[in-house]
């Protein structure tokens, strides 16, 4: 039994894995269907904008949002929204359980919560030269012939475990820099390691309806799973959230723009993590 046991659990976790990679790679097959039917893929920086629903205040809407229809579930109803202020003012939604975004590597990913995020690119503050964002960077709406260095080498989701407000986990959380400026919050951010105790943390994919970019995106500015602490800012909708996950293998799943999606370790070189994460950088792989 002692020897069947280790075998059970790895077959187990291959199994999750197998499920992740499965459901990155629908949501990917989802924004294909969706530039067909618009022209363009989701925004994920806040959304777009349309009128909300019996307050009469204007909302952004999220990616996967705005994907709904294309993954089989319909689109949004009055009955199923909650409303709550966000700290910018819009209306945060709150929403049922959509199995399909949970990774089951990770046991919080439940309810609401969303395990995969879109790549808003390498730099993390705003503006930033086109060669360092992401297919899911700034208030564009990119089409497949916009992302110059092809579908097959830029990463368009992956894997982020979610935050637990002021758990024990630091992976899963954020620190808030309330001290510094927009000038160098960046350099602050990659000083400080896991080991240290932040300040301040906020809980992050608690809701695939959270339009804010720190919510639903991430940057490849870190590797997989780093060492470093992610950071957000306290009012600009900005921060260094990295792909993180639970898999024993040391790595993360990302889905790609051509639908393909792909395990890649925590020791990917610097230089290739960087070249997936820009869809205009005209990087060598």
């Amino acid at each position: 039994m002692a020897l069947l046991l280790p075998a059970v659990q790895v077959a187990r976790e291959a199994g999750r894995r197998i499920q992740c990679c499965n459901s990155l790679r629908q949501i990917g097959v989802a924004l294909h269907n969706f530039e067909q039917t618009n022209g363009t893929f989701p925004n994920a920086w806040c959304g777009i904008v349309a009128p909300s629903i019996g307050n009469g205040r204007w909302e952004c809407i999220s990616p996967y949002e705005q994907l709904l229809p294309h993954l089989g579930l319909g689109v949004r109803q009055p009955q199923m929204m909650a409303s709550q202020p966000t700290a910018f003012g819009l209306p945060r939604l709150a929403y049922g359980n959509i199995p399909l975004l949970h990774c089951p590597s990770d046991a919080l990913a439940r309810s609401a919560a969303a395990s995969y995020r879109f790549n808003a690119g390498i730099w993390p503050a705003r503006p930033s030269p086109d060669e360092l964002l992401g297919p899911f960077s700034g208030y564009r709406c990119l089409r497949s012939a916009d992302v110059l260095d092809g579908l097959t080498n830029t990463a368009f989701l992956s894997e982020r475990l979610v935050g637990t407000h002021y758990g024990p986990d630091r992976r899963r959380n954020a620190e808030v820099l309330r001290d510094t400026s927009n000038e160098n919050w960046v350099v602050i951010c990659l000083q400080r390691p896991l080991s240290a105790h932040p300040s301040e943390r906020t809980d992050l994919g608690h809701s695939w309806a959270d339009a804010r970019a720190i919510a639903l995106t991430y940057v490849h500015l870190l590797p997989p799973n780093s060492r470093m602490q992610d950071c957000t800012l306290p009012v600009v909708d900005a921060g260094i959230i990295s792909a993180r996950s639970n898999h024993a293998a040391n790595g993360v799943h990302v889905a790609f723009g051509d639908g393909h999606s792909k395990f890649i370790g925590n020791a990917i070189a610097q230089s290739v993590w960087h070249a997936i994460g820009s869809a205009a950088g005209s990087d060598d792989l």
